[in-house]
């Protein structure tokens, strides 16, 4: 997914296109009202980050732009284009002053297109998630090959997998760059070890105060299980074998 002009981007674009009209004049600015946009990453804590700052009475943080929730605030509203949409869960989910969106880039992008970027989320605030080990994110979500036979396969999901949330990542930092945009930045790990402060970071950022005494939910720890601390061995060296074959192949030692 890199900016707009990936396919499956534009394909998203285009469905949520075929719900509402993305021509419409946009209204005034929301006033009074912060706009805090999670830029998440699948694998990262985005979505624990999320679920601290509802438990903490921060800010009503949930993926309010994923199509399949956006129909039923359509149909009630009677809403017709981009902008009626925007406008209305802003309006319907705002709390203590704060708007809270946490969305991956396929979420963003009809925002960023269809000129409500420009409208209401070129003030916004943004925090970006990420996982420092990619590798280790991916081991934990993949499912272990029970056949020896299978490592290979199981080496190019791995390899598939990561190539995905670096694809990701390259999409929000493209779009950093081009706007000029300084997120905060935050890790998984951090979130993890600990919540309480991350969380009086975050509304530090998001221009308020998080209660004195916070009463958070500790979030589960990343582990790696032993099984996938051996295929992450395994990984390795076959990452190893296939770099050495490829120097061999480019001397003209063998074929690769």
């Amino acid at each position: 997914m890199l900016g707009l002009d990936d396919v499956t981007v534009r394909d998203h674009c285009q469905k949520v296109a075929s719900l509402l009209s993305p021509v419409g004049a946009p209204g005034a600015p929301f006033a009074d009202v912060r706009l805090i946009v999670f830029c998440a990453v699948p694998g990262t804590a985005s979505a624990t980050l999320s679920g601290l700052l509802r438990t903490g009475a921060i800010a009503n943080s949930r993926r309010h732009f994923r199509a399949a929730a956006m129909k039923d605030l359509i149909a009630a509203r009677g809403l017709k284009t981009y902008d009626q949409y925007v406008r209305a869960v802003v309006e319907t989910a705002t709390r203590r002053g704060i708007f809270a969106v946490e969305c991956d880039w396929l979420q963003f992008a009809p925002l960023y297109a269809f000129g409500a970027y420009d409208a209401y989320f070129r003030s916004a605030r943004y925090i970006y998630v990420t996982r420092g080990d990619l590798l280790e994110e991916v081991l934990a979500r993949n499912t272990p090959k029970a056949e020896a036979g299978e490592r290979r396969a199981d080496f190019d999901n791995i390899r598939r997998e990561m190539l995905a949330l670096v694809r990701a990542q390259n999409s929000w930092e493209r779009f950093f760059g081009s706007e000029g945009i300084a997120p905060l930045r935050l890790r998984s790990e951090e979130i993890e070890a600990e919540p309480a402060e991350v969380v009086r970071r975050v509304a530090e950022y998001a221009g308020t105060r998080a209660p004195a005494e916070l009463k958070l939910e500790t979030p589960s720890v990343h582990q790696t299980a032993p099984a996938a601390e051996q295929r992450r061995t395994i990984y390795i060296k076959r990452a190893l074998q296939r770099r050495r074959r490829f120097t061999e192949q480019l001397v003209g030692s063998g074929p690769i």
